[in-house]
């Protein structure tokens, strides 16, 4: 049968049968001569060969030395040879498949491998019953069981050994007899074969094995994994009541294993460890493996151990290096998931036993886990010594799975020891290593294909995605750390797409909307070092614990069992900021005094004393929720909105764009354009309002003109034409923007919903935040405002923008504030978290590719170390209130950029926006007023003071409203406005109506209300 069909009952070769005369000399020939096959004579293989043969056994070890790239070129040359039937392979073909499938596994290709995986599975499906024309040699007692016992110790299950053949007779076909040839029809001629039958049903076993590693959850809807379960579950597949249903069974249930059925496995697993019930066989290691990998995937740890270490004694027994090797890494893994101290026992015996053996291979793999053991109980010495153990003869090494594995390591060590450039190097080198080696990853576009070819379901493709996408969980962080961080450190993007796709098409719109802000998340991720699990882990240890989830609560008392010198630092830098808040932040000339730098140097060498030490966590097991952003659902922020609010979420998936509303009682979706038409409409929307340009100056009929309403009613109705919603009776509007949307003024929309063409300002309160996790009222308390930080123009030029006066009104309504104009020796996001306001008049500009070189306080004397990143870092600002009046983005350019001399569209920005949301949010921030274009004149300088004025009493986006409606009531002053020419004397006075003066600032909320909070 041609590989890539699905599998059939067992093909054989026939002919047609013939008159009588010929049909009997064919059946006296058949029985006295033999046929061949391939050029094999059936009489000369049962005699003087068998299969698999020497060479294929010799290619096996070459793949356990470590030469993989000989094992991959002679296990081709395997695949090759082999008996056949007609044109098709048979089973010993299953052994040379298997083994490459292998190679290619250890070389980190799992496509490649699954493919032999899939053709050694295929050829078993062909023929499930052929252990029936086995003829068996019954195992004896072993005569000397000592030579089966292994190094690193002993089985504490009292093993009885057996010997068995190593190779037996398989009759293939059937002879013609007289009665057959009577009945005529299709015959086919008998053949006897020499058969190593136990590594054909090992082979069988690890392509098995694999396969469900590869797929994974993939393979609860696999077909062929069904089909193996079904070909097994059977019953026939050897002579009944034989003790060789042992190993039907523990293929069972490695099967079983692998589409989800765990419990029914075991108990095929538990019948396949023994034959008769009391000899251990060359299959019990498999058999012992199977269930250590089923505890611990239930969590069982301890169970684990005890089994993968039996599993390897078995193996061991039988010269089974696929098990023994699997079975010590295993035994690793659930070792140190259980929380033990030391290391595995195992390992360093089993290390120094594989070098004298020359298994390469196996020897480095337990040296990089004892080294990663040693290494995370703080002997990196010892820990590092190992590394250097492995050998120097095999290159290859280097090349596979291990490559990554011995990086991850390395990068372990060099944090214990405080390199952390070296460590975050190596990490980083780790993660990109691994990136196409992954599992998951592949899983992930494995699930891509079969979605697109129709193999998964709508509801199939919900349940699997939800599954390979989720937020990593305690497990996943203790058996596969590495393949955590990689996954959380690729993009998934595709995948996310379809999975949208598919839950709009089964009409669950809660599930869209969380797999929306799941897509928003892990954006902000991917941009973070080490996919966002070093900054899980400054949260979790810097959080209020009585604030945290009950889980994670957990996870930080744990962390801090790991490095318990931080808790002291944390003491020693809260008294610092105790010093440093006793005192106004500057003096008399508005000057930071020089007391002041030393005890900020101080809090900078506590905050580099708790980075090392969160540097040691990053590359651990341990488990570390994903807390920021929050992973709250739609079904969980539904109850917490109050009657009136509604969350309009906007995302962008591929191509697409979507949009849902959210209220307290209903959601509902619908289609926008797709990004590139809509990106040109809002271009033409800023366009509409002046924006051409920094340098773009606005005249009196400018500003009279109501040129640009009627593209904001056709923008607003594009938006939330569709949305069912009333703003007219909505309280509060929650926007979560997604692309290029984030460069949309929304207050100034005036969409026809909700019965009449008003700017939604005047209408309704507006907020916008990053994820939906923001989007429910915020429940902590805000800090009173006992310092303020107002940051002045700097530079050449300054005063022409923003006068000075600014900073002066500003001062004369803000608690305890320090008017800074001068760059500050200290890094500026220390300076930040020693105040809860900050307000920044200077002038600075968000580009779209640079949102984390962008600086949201420009103070600091030397460059790059108050960049975004910076903000994220210990000690985390914790600035509740910031007021960046300076920024200017591509909106005030119409979205129009320079590059190579000529303008060209800009349809990716708003991504920048989207991560200095984010990162400012994580630093603490609960409002942030961000400027998209500059005005810099009185009508700025009114909206910023007005805001922080009423921030103290009302929520931001009712503070933010009011000050507007205030300064759009006001006369225009062209002398006090930058970009405003002179009035003629025939011009009427203008106000400060249009959108151009006043809708150009973005509000980021997280909803607090000051006047709950008292």
């Amino acid at each position: 049968m041609p590989l890539g069909l699905p599998p059939s009952i067992p093909q054989k070769r026939t002919m047609v049968v013939p008159p009588l005369r010929l049909r009997l000399m064919l059946a006296l020939v058949a029985s006295n001569l033999g046929l061949g096959v391939c050029g094999w004579s059936s009489g000369a293989l049962g005699q003087d060969r068998s299969v698999p043969g020497p060479r294929f056994f010799a290619v096996v070890e070459d793949l356990y030395r470590g030469d993989y790239r000989d094992a991959e070129r002679g296990m081709s040359g395997e695949v090759r040879g082999g008996i056949r039937i007609g044109r098709t392979q048979w089973v010993d073909s299953i052994c040379s498949r298997a083994m490459l499938g292998e190679v290619y596994y250890q070389l980190g290709d799992p496509q490649r491998a699954l493919a032999e995986f899939d053709a050694a599975c295929e050829l078993f499906l062909s023929y499930p019953n052929w252990l029936i024309a086995v003829r068996f040699t019954d195992p004896r007692p072993d005569g000397n069981p000592n030579r089966r016992i292994a190094p690193w110790g002993q089985s504490t299950r009292g093993p009885q050994y057996a010997t068995y053949a190593d190779t037996m007779l398989v009759q293939q076909g059937e002879f013609i007899t007289e009665q057959q040839l009577q009945r005529g029809g299709a015959l086919q001629t008998p053949q006897m074969w020499r058969v190593n039958a136990i590594e054909v049903i090992r082979c069988t076993a690890l392509a098995i094995r694999r396969r469900n590693d590869i797929l994974g959850p993939l393979g609860r809807s696999d077909r062929m994994s069904k089909s193996l379960v079904d070909a097994l579950a059977r019953g026939d597949n050897t002579q009944r009541n034989h003790w060789s249903t042992a190993w039907t069974e523990l293929l069972l249930g490695i099967a079983q294993h692998g589409i989800g059925e765990s419990q029914q496995a075991l108990a095929h697993l538990m019948r396949g460890t023994l034959i008769d019930g009391r000899f251990e066989h060359p299959l019990t290691g498999a058999a012992l493996l199977a269930q250590a990998t089923i505890a611990l995937e239930s969590g069982n740890a301890g169970a684990a151990a005890n089994l993968a270490t039996e599993a390897s004694y078995a193996a061991f027994a039988y010269e089974d290096l696929d098990v023994l090797g699997a079975s010590i890494d295993l035994g690793h893994v659930a070792f140190m998931a259980a929380g033990n101290e030391g290391v595995y026992p195992p390992l360093a015996i089993a290390a120094a036993w594989a070098n004298r053996e020359r298994l390469d291979h196996l020897s480095a793999s337990f040296l990089i886990n004892e080294a990663e053991e040693l290494a995370a109980a703080g002997q990196t010495n010892a820990a590092a010594s190992r590394l250097n153990n492995i050998s120097s003869r095999r290159r290859e090494l280097s090349v596979g799975r291990l490559g990554p594995r011995r990086r991850r390591v390395e990068g372990l060590i060099a944090y214990m020891n405080g390199n952390l450039a070296n460590g975050d190097q190596a990490a980083a080198e780790a993660i990109a290593q691994a990136r196409p080696q992954s599992l998951r990853n592949f899983r992930i576009a494995l699930a891509n294909r079969r979605v697109d070819s129709g193999q998964l379901s709508s509801r199939i493709a919900v349940d699997m995605y939800a599954t390979l996408l989720r937020d990593p969980t305690a497990n996943d962080w203790a058996q596969q750390p590495l393949e955590t961080l990689t996954n959380v450190a690729t993009s998934h993007e595709p995948a996310l797409a379809r999975w949208m796709v598919a839950a709009l098409g089964r009409e669950e719109i809660l599930t869209a909307i969380d797999i929306a802000d799941r897509t928003k998340r892990r954006r902000f991720w991917l941009a973070q070092p080490v996919g966002g699990r070093l900054l899980a882990i400054r949260h979790l240890l810097e959080a209020d614990p009585n604030r945290l989830p009950p889980d994670a609560a957990v996870e930080r008392r744990n962390l801090l069992l790991r490095i318990p010198e931080y808790t002291e630092l944390v003491k020693q830098a809260a008294e610092i900021e105790r010093e440093l808040a006793a005192e106004p932040l500057t003096d008399d000339s508005r000057r930071v005094p020089q007391q002041r730098y030393v005890n900020l140097k101080r809090l900078a060498n506590n905050a580099k004393q708790r980075e090392t030490l969160v540097r040691q966590l990053v590359l651990r097991r341990d488990a570390t929720d994903m807390l920021l952003p929050p992973p709250i659902t739609a079904s969980e922020v539904q109850p917490r909105l109050q009657q009136g609010q509604a969350v309009v979420v906007f995302h962008r998936s591929g191509g697409s764009m979507f949009a849902f509303v959210l209220t307290r009682e209903a959601y509902h979706h619908w289609r926008l354009p797709d990004a590139a038409p809509l990106a040109e409409k809002v271009a033409e929307m800023l366009q509409a309002m002046g924006h051409f340009g920094p340098t773009r100056t606005f005249d009196a009929k400018d500003l009279a003109s109501d040129a640009w309403q009627p593209a904001a009613k056709q923008f607003g109705d594009m938006l939330f034409g569709e949305s069912r919603l009333d703003l007219a009776s909505t309280t509060e509007l929650i926007v979560v923007p997604d692309g290029i949307l984030w460069h949309v003024p929304f207050n100034a929309l005036e969409p026809t919903t909700g019965g009449n063409q008003q700017p939604i300002i005047d209408r309704t309160p507006l907020r916008c935040v990053p994820t939906v996790g923001y989007a429910a009222p915020d429940s902590i308390a805000l800090q009173p405002v006992r310092t303020t930080i107002v940051a002045a123009a700097t530079g050449a030029g300054a005063d022409e923008y923003l006068p000075t006066q600014a900073a002066t009104e500003l001062a004369e309504v803000t608690a305890g504030a320090a008017v800074i104009a001068n760059p500050v020796s200290a890094a500026s996001p220390l300076l930040a978290g020693l105040a809860q306001q900050v307000v920044v008049l200077s002038d600075s500009e968000l580009k779209p590719s640079g949102a984390y070189e962008f600086a949201p306080l420009p103070l600091d004397r030397s460059g790059g170390r108050g960049a975004l990143s910076g903000w994220l870092e210990l000690p985390v600002p914790g600035c509740e209130r910031l007021v960046l009046g300076g920024v200017r983005t591509v909106a005030e350019n119409g979205l129009r950029t320079r590059g190579r001399g000529r303008s060209t569209n800009t349809a990716a920005a708003g991504d920048e926006l989207f991560h200095v949301s984010c990162s400012l949010l994580a630093s603490g921030a609960k409002t942030v007023l961000i400027s998209r274009w500059r005005t810099g004149g009185k009508v700025h300088r009114e909206l910023l003071r007005e805001f922080v004025l009423e921030l103290p009493n009302m929520p931001a986006d009712d503070a933010w409203r009011r000050s507007v409606a205030l300064a759009r009531r006001t006369d225009v002053d062209p002398a006090q406005e930058p970009r405003i020419n002179a009035f003629d004397e025939a011009d009427s006075v203008a106000t400060a109506d249009h959108p151009f003066l006043w809708a150009g600032y973005l509000l980021v909320d997280t909803g607090s209300d000051p006047a709950a909070d008292e």
